[in-house]
């Protein structure tokens, strides 16, 4: 069989075909071609005519260790819908992108398992293209969706960089599933999720979990129905402190003989 028609299986991506295979220096380049003869814009409309050609390249996933490289000609074209010159849209890979969507994919998948840094280091890219990728998948998968039919929320904070920044996290206390991450501890910060979730959805929450700080239940005063319940670690330590002080203001000889103790 023709190392052409192995990897043509292999890598089974929609609309080219490989058309040479060259190996060296840890990296193999696939040379690849377009099989659909229209041209489609990102607008969804449709040309044979060619406006412009050039190469580009596109990093996919490793293949016997090695660095696996499409390189194929990419075709502008001249939109009558949007009135733009266009890069005709890509199958196998997102808009302006170097790496395939399967390539982005697997960095996405290790990025939630692991720091950035070892993802990295262990695909072989640069942190800041780890980023980059990550930025691209989540504005595309991450969807207002997410916010439909939402009755239970949880709202804390965790800090980074030494414990001088914070983030605020939302999850939904149903499916457990994180919606919504923005920096800061505020009031402010969780009240731009609120904005984003819009009134129509906030008149449907009927409970928000959180801690006993004054930020958060102040910006969920736009969730107008929503009940707020404290986090049961919190509401222990309260009842704690207040025994603690109780004890020593009334019973101080009892304390005494129990640190003698």
């Amino acid at each position: 069989m023709r190392a052409t028609t192995s990897f043509n299986k292999m890598l089974a991506l929609p609309a080219l075909t490989v058309t040479n295979v060259t190996v060296g220096n840890g990296t193999v380049i696939l040379d690849i071609r377009h099989t659909r003869p229209l041209l489609r814009c990102p607008c969804g409309w449709s040309t044979r005519v060619v406006h412009s050609r050039s190469t580009r390249r596109w990093r996919h996933l490793d293949c016997f260790g090695m660095k696996t490289v499409l390189q194929g000609e990419i075709r502008r074209l001249s939109c009558r819908s949007c009135g733009r010159v266009v890069i005709e849209d890509i199958p196998w890979a997102r808009p302006r992108a170097r790496h395939t969507i399967e390539f982005e994919q697997l960095v996405a998948w290790w990025t939630q398992r692991s720091d950035r840094t070892t993802v990295a280091t262990a695909l072989r890219v640069d942190w800041e293209t780890v980023t980059t990728i990550i930025s691209r998948v989540v504005a595309e998968q991450l969807t207002d969706a997410r916010f439909d039919g939402l009755t239970r929320l949880g709202v804390d904070e965790i800090s980074y960089a030494k414990g001088h920044r914070f983030l605020t996290i939302v999850v939904d206390q149903t499916s457990g599933a994180t919606l919504w991450v923005g920096e800061g501890k505020n009031a402010a910060t969780l009240g731009r999720f609120y904005e984003l979730l819009g009134p129509e959805r906030c008149k449907k929450i009927e409970a928000v979990s959180m801690d006993m700080a004054y930020a958060y239940p102040a910006a969920t005063r736009k969730a107008t129905n929503a009940t707020i319940c404290w986090d049961p670690f919190h509401v222990v330590m309260v009842r704690h402190e207040a025994l603690c002080v109780r004890g020593r203001v009334r019973d101080p000889p009892c304390w005494s003989v129990v640190a003698d103790r």
